[in-house]
């Protein structure tokens, strides 16, 4: 990472190391400045202890500072930016050593779940909708690896962003198969972390009766859900 300690070095912004966090926590497809200049505004750019919000001037420009030092780029209509994939590992990897890992991801996952929240009926913003998809797994992808029992309301917050992803694909239709397998993964995560009669375990469990239902499979569909209604 000695591109990006040079770049971070007299950066008049103080933003080039918080992005480059941030971005290598979500999608390695690409992530929309739009999201960028939210998270400048909940503060997770800057250096801790700055009260102060990062705006998108300022977001803009460190961006731009990193792009020279080729550790991004920007997509052809500069609305998204992304990062090679091994340079994302490797600021992964510097997070968790320096302990900084669990805190970032908290806050990432507070925006995203705010994200979640702005579509109610996601069929009707399918682009913005299928991001925000994109975004949770790549999130879940990179932080379960790293966290521990003391990071249990990370864990915790990231199950209910999985389930709200498995409602989401059923939603939009056409991916039942991939709702399907997401959603067994979460409900085994579910019932390891929470326990098999926990409200979120059981609104996975839900989501996931839903989704047999719409591809045809009623024999595993109509059981689970008796079994969820039974539990409730």
């Amino acid at each position: 990472m000695t591109a990006l300690d040079a770049a971070a070095d007299g950066d008049p912004t103080g933003l080039c190391r918080g992005l480059m966090n941030v971005v290598a926590l979500l999608s390695a497809a690409g992530v929309s400045r739009a999201l960028l200049y939210a998270a400048g505004q909940q503060r997770l750019l800057q250096y801790p202890g700055d009260e102060k919000a990062a705006g998108p001037q300022s977001i803009d420009e460190a961006l731009g500072r990193l792009a020279s030092a080729s550790l991004l780029t920007f997509s052809t209509d500069r609305s998204t930016v992304a990062v090679h994939r091994l340079t994302m590992r490797v600021a992964v990897e510097r997070q968790a050593q320096d302990g900084t890992l669990a805190g970032l991801g908290a806050g990432v996952a507070a925006l995203l779940a705010a994200v979640t929240q702005s579509l109610a009926e996601p069929w009707q913003n399918r682009t913005a909708a299928r991001d925000a998809i994109q975004q949770i797994m790549a999130l879940h992808e990179h932080l379960a690896p790293n966290l521990n029992q003391q990071d249990a309301p990370v864990s915790e917050t990231l199950l209910r962003l999985r389930s709200w992803v498995i409602w989401c694909l059923d939603e939009l239709g056409g991916s039942f198969a991939q709702a399907i397998e997401y959603g067994q993964d979460l409900v085994a995560d579910c019932k390891q972390v929470l326990g098999d009669t926990h409200p979120d375990t059981l609104a996975a469990r839900h989501h996931l009766a839903a989704a047999y239902r719409d591809a045809g499979r009623l024999d595993e569909a109509i059981p689970l859900f008796e079994r969820t209604l039974a539990d409730r």
